[in-house]
């Protein structure tokens, strides 16, 4: 079966037993409800992949919103990066040229991922001589989205052309019956949201009831709410005990 915004509507109307003079006003209140669940709950997310530049920036696609993750490829592994704010987030260049600024490669100095140098940590055999006191481990990089200039800034540590998977939250493109002139109380709705917009709209509408009236109507939609929330986000038993069995560590007894 097919849901649209209008079914919803008048079946909020049918349980009032309202006639459809209150149909804009209740169409005006579950529009206003699937708009805020499109914001957090009914979220449409994307996956693409885009090439860095030479400025290690990758442009934002015309539906961009908000970024979810941003990963480097590794065979069929995926690496994050991680949001790293203290970024410049505008191009410095070297000199007057186009060339992006780059830190002077020095032999004596050599840094490691993880924010280690080999010249104080390192023997000249590449063995690890402790006493890193107070240390602490840093992949350096991350990435730092820059919407005023429509992209993501990924660091001096991308080279270009490198292949970067970008997953995002789209901008609301909702499905609909396939007219170019279709209206907004047309758009299909997922399914597990049809009591959630349908128990707003009945608590959007109850103005003239009884204060406690109100009262179990908004708490009969937030309930809704939770449970949508809920299927959208499934937790399984199984996802609970995958993420104890990656996160123990081996330690000294």
């Amino acid at each position: 079966m097919i849901t649209t915004i209008d079914s919803i509507t008048r079946g909020a109307l049918f349980s009032m037993q309202l006639p459809m003079q209150y149909y804009v006003e209740a169409l005006y209140h579950s529009l206003n409800c699937l708009h805020e669940l499109n914001l957090d709950v009914l979220q449409v997310t994307k996956k693409v992949r885009i090439e860095s530049n030479e400025f290690s920036e990758i442009t934002l696609p015309d539906d961009f919103e908000n970024v979810v993750g941003v990963f480097a490829e590794y065979g069929q592994y995926l690496i994050p990066y991680m949001r790293n704010h203290i970024l410049n987030e505008l191009p410095n260049l070297d000199g007057s040229t186009q060339i992006p600024f780059t830190v002077p490669a020095n032999t004596e100095i050599c840094e490691t991922s993880w924010g280690w140098f080999y010249s104080y940590y390192f023997n000249d055999y590449g063995e690890y001589l402790g006493k890193n006191f107070g240390g602490s481990g840093d992949r350096g990089g991350g990435f730092a989205v820059i919407p005023e200039r429509n992209v993501i800034f990924l660091g001096n540590l991308t080279p270009e052309g490198t292949v970067i998977q970008l997953e995002y939250i789209a901008k609301y493109a909702p499905t609909t019956v396939g007219s170019p002139t279709v209206t907004s109380y047309e758009y299909y709705v997922n399914q597990y949201a049809v009591d959630t917009i349908t128990n707003y709209t009945l608590w959007k509408m109850s103005r003239n009831d009884s204060r406690l009236q109100q009262q179990n109507l908004e708490r009969i939609y937030h309930n809704s709410l939770r449970i949508l929330r809920a299927r959208m986000n499934e937790m399984t038993a199984m996802q609970i005990k995958d993420l104890i069995n990656i996160s123990r560590r081996l330690a000294i007894r």
